[in-house]
């Protein structure tokens, strides 16, 4: 339809003729105009184009009004974006991937992942500290010729965790492999027999002391103070090894975390409940000893997880 002229126009400018498409955009974007300044903006009406908020000079954008669709967050350059707060509500936060899956929530429960993991609560921020040492050492007895008693071989994991630290879980990784002993045209296996772990809390006060002149060994000291269950009721033995079956065992205690203290140094302690066997050297039967019998290498670590707040 070719463009009519209309030759009345009432306006306070004395009027010009115009087109009727000209009527229509000037009066449709006049009455959009007169809607944003009442408040009432209806998408539904916007069908295509963009809106330059440039345009818009001062005054507030009232975001109640905004019913349904979906803003996205490239447009928002700067400010601070808040979450709950208002009405007695917690804000919340998701983040997911193409398909839809949850990956992360940002909550009053703090920040989680999928699975559920939380990384940082009220609590702190979600922290793994591991004690001990990755080095083998021998677990079981020994002869002592001096006084000829047995004494016991222990592995011992010092512990130490801050103030302000909460534990979640606590666990000891232990592994063990057998001695084959050799000698006098002879040789023999040992391996750890009922290993359990025990704990005392090191006294500030606590001294060790060595009396230079004699020539005794002194008796190391073991600990009575079971974790109960740690490695299981009967505690952790090996696999009975040989030439053909000599494997390297790998045992995860239950979590121990109830049996660990803040702020205060600890000492665990792994070693045999069995009683100590008597002293039976016996070089030309030195292979069918208890004390070599029952005697093993091991490592043991012990792995923490909490969350810490920091401190001084």
């Amino acid at each position: 339809m070719k463009d009519q002229i209309i030759k009345k126009v009432n306006r306070k400018d004395g009027g010009v003729p115009q087109t009727i498409q000209q009527l229509i955009r000037k009066y449709s974007l006049d009455t959009m105009w007169e809607n944003i300044q009442a408040g009432t903006i209806n998408a539904d009406r916007i069908k295509t184009g963009i809106i330059n908020a440039s345009l818009i000079k001062a005054g507030i954008l009232n975001a109640d009004l905004i019913k349904a669709g979906t803003m996205s967050a490239n447009r928002i350059k700067g400010g601070t974006l808040t979450l709950g707060g208002e009405d007695d509500t917690n804000g919340s936060m998701q983040v997911k991937d193409a398909s839809g899956n949850n990956l992360v929530s940002i909550s009053k429960e703090g920040v989680k992942l999928e699975n559920g993991t939380q990384l940082i609560t009220e609590d702190g921020i979600l922290t793994i500290i591991q004690f001990g040492q990755y080095e083998w050492k021998q677990v079981g007895y020994r002869a002592n010729p001096s006084n000829n008693v047995m004494q016991k071989l222990t592995y011992e994991i010092p512990v130490f965790l801050p103030e302000n630290f909460t534990i979640i879980d606590a666990r000891v990784t232990l592994m063990h492999s057998p001695i084959k002993w050799s000698g006098y045209n002879k040789n023999g296996w040992g391996y750890c027999r009922n290993l359990k772990l025990y704990k005392q809390e090191k006294s500030q006060n606590w001294y060790q002391e060595i009396i230079l002149e004699s020539e005794d060994i002194s008796q190391s000291d073991f600990y009575t103070d079971e974790v109960p269950n740690a490695f299981g009721i009967n505690g952790f033995t090996a696999t009975t090894p040989s030439n053909t079956n000599h494997i390297v065992e790998k045992i995860i205690s239950n979590n121990i975390k109830n049996y660990l203290e803040i702020d205060k140094s600890i000492i665990l302690q792994i070693h045999s409940s069995n009683p100590d066997p008597d002293f039976d050297i016996d070089v030309s039967d030195l292979y069918s000893s208890d004390c070599l019998n029952n005697t093993g290498n091991c490592i043991a670590t012990l792995s923490v997880i909490g969350f810490y707040k920091g401190g001084h």
